[in-house]
């Protein structure tokens, strides 16, 4: 569950919403004014994001490696990778379930 809070209630509650991250699978949006300003999050979610930074990074210098594919070539390459990065995050959510 995302739940939302400020700055100052979260330095008041802190050790709550952090049992709360690591227990419950709760996130956290902390706020200053109105706007959010950070993002806790169980280590899970962290370490998927990472993951799908990682893989990103990696295509792109897969792409700038074969600059000379054509356009088909290309399409094809993207739409593969699309479509296993897909996959592992519908996997990844049903494993949380």
């Amino acid at each position: 569950m995302e739940l939302r809070t400020t700055v100052y209630e979260a330095g008041q509650q802190f050790d709550e919403i952090l049992r709360e991250v690591a227990e419950l699978d709760n996130s956290y949006l902390i706020e200053r004014s109105g706007e959010a300003v950070v993002a806790v999050v169980p280590i899970y979610i962290y370490a998927q994001w990472q993951r799908q930074q990682l893989q990103a990074l990696a295509l792109l210098r897969q792409a700038q490696n074969n600059a000379d594919m054509d356009t088909d070539e290309a399409e094809q390459f993207v739409s593969e990778e699309i479509a296993l990065m897909r996959a592992e995050r519908r996997t990844m959510a049903m494993s949380e379930q």
